[in-house]
């Protein structure tokens, strides 16, 4: 029996078992309807589609990040750092746990300043942090168009600014542009900070198109507040276009209001009463999954996949208990280290080197039984041995 006609069977038995689970389970579902079961391509296009992107799938599953580059590049002494960060939820938490580590380790001293959501704070505590003489700052999920007069001031006092997961005010994908705040970023194996995230996107596509037999209804929900989700957003966009068989019928767009007041469930809601055969919702991040795309859906529509943003432990722990098919995700805190790293470089006169950093597409069948997935290298031993910390 050849590859098509294998793939044809699994699409055809797919749609089937979908079919009987939603016809037999007792979940509610908004106005007593249930997510149609897709119609299954078997036109060669569509099956080379199909395959395309479960190849994707299964090399992004089995990802992890290739080493950093271990050239020395001998730590410079007594920094102070301060992290800004927009909160201390997932998002923040976790790569500030490895910029802490990190920091440590190559014997420098941090700060967390915490905006608690709050993006009219983060300009106070931008200038706070330089008044008392920190010679850098890590924006953490905070974009340049935030505070951009008081990172450019940041810059113009010999202050290194350099962002984890936030984009710069000249990016592309900024929101709001204007003139460059950062004075760096963290190259990864995908190539800059757009890139990276595109690829989140890109990855989470993937999986829905070859989950779905590429017949799946999706509704994003997306925070275009931030430059990082801008970027998945499009590559995720882009991604289920090209295949031609996949839809996104509604975007959810909200913003920090919406989310902080818990409006975003009920507009989640709304989108799924108003598209009854909606087949997938894809998250932007970690804590939306959490707090109100997997507690919307389940409260609301029945038969519908959830795929995550970032894959922190909260995803992680949601794809385990079944109630997210997937996400994409990152090995622990490498994030930190490797901004810490991309200072040292900076603070050197150096071009900062590639972190080798890459994401990780995970499901049932690789998520980890803890907080975060494997790296492929032991990159804390990699990074103290370029630093001469070992």
């Amino acid at each position: 029996m050849d590859s098509t006609t294998n793939l044809r069977r699994r699409v055809l038995v797919g749609a089937i078992a979908a079919g009987l689970m939603l016809a037999l389970s007792n979940c509610s579902s908004i106005g007593g309807s249930q997510a149609a079961t897709p119609t299954v391509p078997l036109d060669s296009a569509q099956l080379a589609a199909i395959r395309s992107a479960q190849a994707a799938v299964d090399r992004a599953r089995s990802a992890g990040g290739a080493a950093p580059a271990p050239a020395p590049r001998p730590a410079i002494s007594d920094k102070k750092i301060a992290i800004v960060t927009l909160s201390t939820d997932e998002s923040g938490a976790v790569p500030i746990a490895g910029i802490e580590a990190a920091a440590k380790a190559i014997g420098w001293s941090t700060t967390v300043f915490n905006a608690n959501h709050d993006i009219a704070q983060v300009s106070a505590l931008v200038r706070r942090a330089v008044s008392a003489g920190y010679a850098g700052i890590v924006p953490v999920v905070i974009d340049c168009g935030f505070a951009a007069n008081a990172f450019q001031e940041a810059k113009a006092q010999g202050v290194v600014v350099i962002p984890v997961n936030a984009v710069d005010c000249d990016d592309p994908m900024s929101p709001a542009k204007g003139e460059s705040g950062f004075s760096a970023e963290i190259p990864t194996a995908a190539g800059n900070t757009d890139a990276f995230w595109k690829q989140a996107g890109i990855d989470a596509a993937n999986k829905v198109i070859a989950d779905s037999g590429n017949q799946a209804r999706v509704i994003t929900v997306v925070d275009p507040e931030l430059g990082i989700l801008n970027a998945m957003t499009e590559g995720f966009r882009e991604t289920i276009a090209a295949y031609k068989g996949s839809e996104i019928v509604e975007t959810v767009s909200f913003t920090t209001p919406d989310y902080t007041s818990g409006k975003l469930t009920t507009m989640i809601q709304t989108a799924l009463s108003k598209h009854p055969d909606a087949t997938y919702v894809k998250s932007p991040f970690t804590a939306a999954t959490a707090q109100y795309v997997v507690p919307a859906v389940t409260a609301s529509h029945c038969g519908v996949k959830v795929i995550g943003g970032e894959g922190l432990p909260s995803e992680l722990g949601l794809i385990r208990s079944g109630k997210v098919l997937s996400t994409t995700s990152l090995p622990g805190q490498w994030l930190g280290w490797a901004v810490i790293d991309t200072f040292n470089s900076v603070f050197s006169g150096q071009p900062p080197v590639n972190s080798g950093l890459t994401w990780v597409t995970v499901d049932k069948d690789n998520v980890p039984d803890g907080d975060a997935i494997a790296a492929n290298v032991d990159y804390e031993s990699v990074y103290r041995q370029a630093w001469g910390r070992s």
